[in-house]
């Protein structure tokens, strides 16, 4: 039911790891869909992220549809079923990071959305910015003024994100992307008492991947980003826990 709800169809592919039990694959052939064998990870006898990343990068393309195609076998891949073996967890968070992240990232789709907007509007997110992440030091001792200006970066930062991937005009992207962003944000939001501390980390990302891009370095850009979205939504969950 979980595969067919995620959209598994007939005679379209699934990953799962090779390193399984019978009934994971049965799953995926009672969808009609054909089984992917990723290796496994040697500490956690799971899915490994690692081996996942390398075989997404060789072996899969997004393409205008919108959906995750096997260049070899000319199939499109709809879903990850990684395994809790012998009582290990897989690293899930990274697996589905990993996944999220390949949907939106896919380097042909970062370089039309980044060629879509002018080198001026970069340079004006570049600079804003770096300007509020100047004032949220400033103001540490003054926190009203600290939250709003949390508040303006927060918003300026959603705002480039956003604008990033809707100049692909793929609304699927958007949509998925947006699910993301808004994930991100809630966490941000329940976390807000700790975001001096968060945003020093991610007014660094951010100048990495805006040089990366007005250098047109574009896979760098991608890649920077890609771990950018995953580091944030990791550091404002913990952030959140501890708090």
């Amino acid at each position: 039911m979980a595969l067919k709800l995620a959209g598994v169809k007939e005679n379209s592919e699934v990953i799962t790891q090779s390193f399984t039990f019978i009934a994971t694959c049965n799953a995926i052939r009672y969808c009609g869909a054909k089984p992917l064998f990723v290796d496994i990870n040697r500490k956690t006898l799971g899915l490994s992220a690692e081996s996942l990343e390398s075989f997404l990068q060789q072996n899969a393309e997004i393409r205008d549809d919108g959906l995750c195609w096997n260049k070899e076998t000319q199939r499109t891949i709809r879903s990850c079923v990684p395994m809790h073996n012998f009582g290990h967890p897989v690293r899930i968070d990274e697996i589905r990071n990993l996944c999220d992240a390949r949907v939106i990232f896919e380097t042909a789709f970062f370089e039309k959305a980044v060629k879509n907007i002018s080198r001026s509007v970069f340079k004006q997110y570049q600079q804003r910015l770096q300007q509020v992440a100047d004032q949220i030091l400033s103001f540490k001792d003054d926190p009203k003024e600290l939250q709003n200006k949390i508040k303006e970066y927060r918003e300026i930062d959603f705002k480039f994100h956003t604008h990033l991937v809707a100049a692909t005009d793929n609304r699927l992207w958007l949509e998925i992307y947006n699910s993301i962003l808004d994930r991100s944000k809630l966490l941000s939001l329940l976390a807000q008492n700790r975001f001096p501390n968060l945003y020093r980390f991610a007014q660094d990302e951010h100048s990495a991947i805006l040089n990366a891009i007005l250098d047109e370095d574009f896979s760098e850009a991608k890649w920077l980003l890609r771990k950018h979205l995953q580091h944030f939504h990791d550091r404002a969950l913990q952030s959140y826990t501890e708090s």
